[in-house]
């Protein structure tokens, strides 16, 4: 039955949208609005079939004994220090355990990329327009922020739907959109400061390469806006540093990051900086150039914004200090990764690459726009991109759904078996078969070797001596 109602949703958010298209032909705004009707469909319903998976079982289970606080500070001194992240994934455990689905915080999430994007937008624009956008505006242009986000991301499954890891990543770019509402604020109100104040200390727990990358940014702009008549800007860009940077401190000093540490190679400097070069090459080359459909897809909405601008633009240097800026950031992205992990790392640790790849292509195209706003050819294509856009939401989102359906059938099973086995095995708990891809969610699969720690998270949440073991099929 549940099942029956998510695929209505999501065919009732698609029919909208072919009546938006129809009824504007020649509104272009209305091939994005579509994309993301779908885009926000599958988004709910892959989080409505998202099932917890791998370390969410041994955090279940300490949150479970210790409570919200508790499970923190227990973490913070014996593996993960991100405090504010485990903060926020402890609540939403909590729910879980209540309401036995994730769905709701996913609702959340998505309501607050969109909520925090248009923060943004609305903030930025409304600084360097003449005239303020209307809402439609802004919401399109926001969606399109956020499924350039998506898409770009290195690793969806880690940063938007493993609940273990998307409090930490995907929910530090909703803070930084956040974070740049009340920077590019007019009046710098309390409202603001409190705001800007809430982002940074998630920011600095619960992220720590981005939180040293945002306290790099923020120090640049605070030297460059100097030679302007911005203290007040000035002094809330050093409210944001003071505040990342305490809550940074305060995840430095647990015990966590000494045991994860003392579990990883440390090759010395010279292998250190040998490791950064390669991955700087390997994630130019191979990772960068696959992630650049979306960002030309969904972004083009700020050709239109650029092409009404009436100000002036000194677009050479903007387009190149753009570019130079998105190199200083990709090193300085990697860096901490590379020498922390002595690797380039999990592909959720580039997650602020993808920010910087959303914001950067929105003021190029915004530039373009600007730049070649005479160029009826270029118009002329742009409907194009539109109709692709749908066609790449469509495609890979409803693939997406009935992976994540059928994937999360064949864990409910699973979980059924391993509850049986539980009140009749008496040497271990035999798990036959593998789980189905999951799509954009994060596998819950299990090693053949009970020691493995996938298998052991899962053992210890079912509070079982049994070791719990997964067989091939014949």
């Amino acid at each position: 039955m549940a099942s029956s109602r998510g695929h209505f949703l999501f065919h009732r958010f698609f029919y909208l949208g072919s009546v938006i298209v129809r009824g504007q032909k020649k509104n272009y705004s209305a091939y994005w609005l579509v994309a993301a009707l779908v885009f926000f469909a599958a988004f709910l319903l892959c989080g409505f079939y998202n099932r917890p998976a791998s370390d969410d079982f041994e955090f279940l289970r300490v949150v479970k004994a210790k409570g919200v606080t508790g499970s923190m500070l227990f973490f913070r001194d014996t593996w993960n220090t991100r405090w504010a992240a485990i903060l926020w994934l402890n609540i939403w455990l909590k729910c879980y355990l209540v309401t036995g689905t994730f769905f709701w915080y996913h609702l959340i999430t998505l309501l607050a990329l969109i909520t925090s994007a248009s923060f943004a937008v609305k903030r930025v624009t409304s600084y360097y327009l003449h005239s303020p956008l209307n809402n439609k505006t802004i919401f399109i242009l926001a969606s399109c922020i956020a499924m350039a986000l998506f898409y770009s991301t290195f690793s969806i499954p880690d940063t938007w739907f493993w609940i273990n890891t998307s409090t930490m990543y995907g929910w530090s770019h909703i803070y930084a959109f956040l974070a740049i509402g009340a920077l590019f604020s007019k009046q710098h109100t309390i409202k603001d400061s409190i705001v800007l104040v809430i982002a940074a200390i998630f920011i600095g727990g619960g992220n720590e390469p981005f939180a040293l990358n945002a306290i790099l940014i923020s120090g640049f702009a605070a030297i460059a806006l100097t030679k302007t008549n911005a203290a007040n800007k000035i002094r809330m860009l050093l409210l944001f540093i003071a505040c990342v940077a305490l809550s940074f401190l305060y995840s430095y000093a647990g015990n966590g990051h000494t045991v994860r540490s003392s579990l990883l190679p440390h090759p010395g400097v010279t292998g250190l900086s040998w490791i950064l070069v390669k991955s700087l090459v390997k994630f130019t080359l191979l990772y960068l150039p696959s992630r650049l459909p979306a960002i030309l897809l969904f972004l083009v909405p700020f050709y239109f914004l650029g092409s009404n601008y009436k100000g002036m633009i000194r677009t050479r240097s903007l387009v190149r200090y753009t570019f130079i800026a998105g190199a200083i950031l990709l090193v300085t992205a990697l860096a901490p990764v590379v020498f922390i992990m002595a690797e380039m790392g999990p592909e959720r640790a580039w997650s602020q690459l993808s920010l910087y790849l959303t914001l950067g292509g929105a003021i190029l195209f915004f530039i373009a726009g600007y730049r070649f706003r005479e160029r009826i050819e270029l118009i002329r294509i742009i409907p194009f991109t539109g109709i692709m856009g749908i066609a790449l939401v469509i495609a890979t989102s409803v693939s997406a759904v009935f992976q994540a359906k059928a994937y999360s059938h064949a864990w409910d099973n699973r979980m059924h078996s391993i509850a049986t086995q539980l009140t009749t095995a008496s040497d271990e708990i035999l798990v036959t078969g593998s789980l189905p891809a999951p799509g954009w969610l994060h596998s819950a699969e299990i090693a053949e070797q009970p020691e493995h720690f996938t298998n052991q998270h899962l053992q210890h949440y079912l509070n079982t001596p049994l070791p719990i073991r997964r067989i091939r099929n014949n």
